[in-house]
């Protein structure tokens, strides 16, 4: 997927002052695709503002936010691989703009841990999963 402009760090804090990062459902999709572990399963989880309770829209800006996605980089210090370890990558997209973040499964943060979690739990997300190389 190709990356295309994203919120920088300034941009976003000017939009959380005005109060349209929240308000105006600024987040509008946001995906996570988990590979690796024990089976080598691809698994996507999906989360879109048109398909959120207004109160589960304002649940993902803040984690979102918290998740600081848009100040992390693109792809965090490399480490050595582990047996049947996870990798993800959280793509948010937000008015024709994307920003994607990969991880380890051992440098991902609590909060995106935390968002991951949410949106695995909400009933409105969309799950697929694929087999090794699929």
């Amino acid at each position: 997927m190709a990356a295309g402009r994203y919120h920088t760090g300034l941009e976003h804090a000017e939009l959380e002052q005005r109060g349209q990062w929240k308000e105006n459902g600024h987040v509008v999709r946001v995906s996570v695709v988990r590979g690796g572990g024990f089976g080598g399963l691809t698994r996507t989880s999906i989360a879109d503002t048109e398909r959120l309770s207004p109160p589960d829209r304002q649940k993902l800006a803040a984690l979102v936010e918290q998740a600081r996605l848009f100040d992390a980089p693109a792809a965090p210090e490399p480490e050595e691989p582990g047996p049947d370890r996870f990798t993800y990558a959280v793509t948010v997209e937000s008015e024709g703009q994307t920003r994607r973040v990969t991880y380890s499964e051992r440098s991902l943060p609590g909060e995106v841990r935390d968002l991951i979690s949410w949106i695995s739990s909400i009933d409105s997300h969309e799950d697929q999963i694929e087999p090794p190389g699929g």
